[in-house]
């Protein structure tokens, strides 16, 4: 799946952003205890990643956002969220995602990319990235809104290339 880009998220994206996090069902289940969120959680939670430094981008097919990546550029860049509509997933398109994901971070002179997934429920996404060659470093819990979560941090070291501008 070769045909999608990467384009910074505006506040024009909100009701396509929302769409895919309500197609998430089990992950909003057991990441925040809801079926579905609304317009204020993600504007608030969208701020809130802003003000701490994350980039925010939209996975984009045929003029239609069917993804969002969050993450925190530099030389070890923490992948926060990495989310596609469900209809878009199972396809060989996550992967595809990623693989150009990475690629993007390795050309800016990134040398490893972390993440946190949360664990304590069948189907959580850690086979996923393992598949995508993370390695399990360290149980951990995080907190996101008022729950705190069983989670394991997985990193994947990478080569860099050059440095320069993100995505």
């Amino acid at each position: 799946m070769k045909n999608f880009y990467f384009r910074e998220i505006t506040p024009e994206d909100a009701e396509a952003i929302l769409t895919i996090y309500n197609s998430n069902k089990n992950f909003l289940l057991h990441h925040l205890g809801q079926e579905e969120i609304g317009e204020r959680f993600l504007l608030e939670d969208q701020e809130e990643m802003r003000q701490m430094g994350f980039s925010s981008y939209g996975i984009v097919r045929q003029g239609t956002v069917i993804g969002l990546i969050d993450f925190k550029p530099g030389a070890s860049v923490y992948l926060s969220l990495f989310m596609l509509s469900a209809e878009s997933q199972h396809a060989g398109a996550g992967a595809a995602c990623y693989r150009e994901f990475e690629k993007r971070m390795r050309k800016q002179g990134a040398a490893e990319i972390w993440l946190d997934v949360v664990t304590g429920y069948p189907g959580n996404a850690s086979g996923f990235w393992e598949k995508q060659g993370f390695a399990r470093q360290r149980e951990l819990t995080i907190t996101w809104g008022e729950r705190t979560l069983p989670a394991v941090r997985m990193i994947k070291q990478i080569l860099s290339e050059r440095k320069g501008a993100y995505l």
